[in-house]
């Protein structure tokens, strides 16, 4: 499974419900920004974590989301595009096709800008 402070080593930002609001039933999302090269947002990375036992009546397993967030800045609708990861290598291997496919740079780390 994925350790957090992964996260915490690579520059990610942590955000938990008391100061942004989460998907359901998730307790934590990381995430980063990526620029283009004029410095403008393309999309932010999120990971969402998902706390083992979570709900009442069920026994799920641990899981994390990763989801790529396309932001209009307030232009348009907000695009997700998401997959399910359990280790820091699925996460990588998830970025680097994605990054591949959108033909992006390097990613930043996130900013309060």
């Amino acid at each position: 499974m994925i350790d957090p402070q992964y996260f915490a080593d690579n520059d990610w930002k942590s955000f938990q419900e008391k100061n942004h609001p989460l998907h359901p039933s998730a307790d934590r999302l990381y995430q980063r920004r990526q620029r283009d090269s004029d410095g403008n947002t393309l999309f932010f990375w999120n990971v969402w974590h998902y706390p083992s036992g979570r709900h009442a009546n069920l026994s799920l397993p641990e899981s994390w989301e990763l989801d790529v967030q396309f932001n209009t800045h307030g232009d348009g609708p907000v695009w997700n595009i998401e997959t399910s990861v359990s280790t820091p290598i699925e996460l990588e291997e998830a970025m680097g096709r994605i990054k591949m496919f959108w033909d992006v740079g390097e990613w930043e780390p996130y900013d309060s800008e």
